[in-house]
Formats: C-alpha cells, sequence, structure tokens
C-alpha cells in the first residue's frame, strides 16, 4: 500500500509491541457490537494502532489547517474543514460538520 496520502506511518526499525489506549477498554468497545462473538488479542492491538495511526494522520492534517490561517492552536474550524475537504474522512462529515455562523 502506498503511502502518497499520508496514512502509513514511517517504517520503523523495531515492531511496536505497546499502544497508548488501554487493550482491555478497545476489547470492550469492540464487543459491543453485537455481531462479534469472539475476539483475538492480535486484532485488539491491531485495532488500538490504526486508531493511533489514524489520529495522528488527523491531528497533523488540522494542525497543517491552522498553520495554513497563520495560527497554532487547532479550532473546530479546522478540523471541519479537513473532515471536509480530504475525501477519505467524508465518513465523519455526521459528526464534524461544516460550523455555520449564527445569523439574527
Amino acid at each position: 500500500m502506498s503511502n502518497k496520502i499520508g496514512f502509513l506511518p514511517k517504517k520503523r526499525s523495531l515492531p511496536q509491541t505497546t499502544t497508548s489506549f488501554p487493550l482491555t477498554r478497545v476489547k470492550r468497545i469492540m464487543k459491543e457490537d453485537k455481531d462479534v462473538i469472539q475476539i483475538s488479542n492480535e486484532s485488539v492491538f491491531l485495532v488500538s494502532l490504526a486508531t493511533e495511526y489514524f489520529l495522528e494522520y488527523f491531528a497533523k492534517k488540522s494542525y497543517s489547517q491552522s498553520q495554513g490561517e497563520k495560527r497554532r492552536t487547532v479550532t473546530y474550524k479546522d478540523i471541519a474543514n479537513v473532515v471536509k475537504d480530504i475525501d477519505q474522512l467524508e465518513f465523519l462529515s455526521d459528526v464534524v460538520p461544516e460550523s455555520v455562523p449564527f445569523k439574527k
């Protein structure tokens, strides 16, 4: 799989054996799906790792958006613009809609 859009992490010299998220909590979230009967420890680890990579990508894109507007603070508007501008993040459009200013 190519790294053209930045989804894949840089190559590491040693395989990662830990994640930032508690694996028991990730497993509990995965079990919320009623169709899931059993979950292997390896799949829990991989889902946790994939989540980390996704959040890193999303945060970097949001920060780049804020830098484009000469700011160092990421705002909701930056996050919403990233969701709107990147086709691969379209699935988040219902969760992170574009902000609409309040008008009288």
